[in-house]
């Protein structure tokens, strides 16, 4: 329930007691995720709806799709299908090889190195 402190500030609050204020002119709520997302929170988007405003005239120019278009413009380029693509010469290539795994459940004792002691039952062999 949104709280009009005065023309561009307000009060809100939830069901639980935590209230937030939020500035609709500086365009910032103190749970902070309008500044750090650019989209206005539930907060703001209650105090918003409760002036009567529209919701996305608050949301940065960035989510526009003006701006999607002027930043992708040169970067998604058409491409034809895969029976168009000119056949090459070349060998296709093949998928890499990992190695063939062994069945089974993996041993879990380690190697040991070349100058460690083996452990025969309940006594070290040198």
């Amino acid at each position: 329930m949104p709280i009009k402190s005065d023309h561009f500030t307000y009060e809100v609050s939830f069901f639980d007691v935590t209230r937030y204020v939020v500035d609709l002119k500086g365009h910032t709520c103190d749970c902070r995720d309008w500044v750090l997302y650019g989209i206005p929170c539930k907060h703001a988007v209650s105090a918003i709806c409760a002036q009567g405003l529209n919701v996305e005239d608050f949301v940065h120019s960035c989510y526009s799709v003006d701006t999607y278009n002027i930043v992708c413009i040169h970067c998604v380029v058409p491409m034809n299908g895969r029976e168009l693509c000119s056949k090459t010469g070349y060998i296709p290539p093949l998928p890499p090889n990992f190695g063939k795994r062994k069945r089974g459940k993996p041993t879990k004792r380690r190697r040991e190195g070349a100058g460690e002691k083996e452990k025969c039952g309940n006594r070290f062999l040198l």
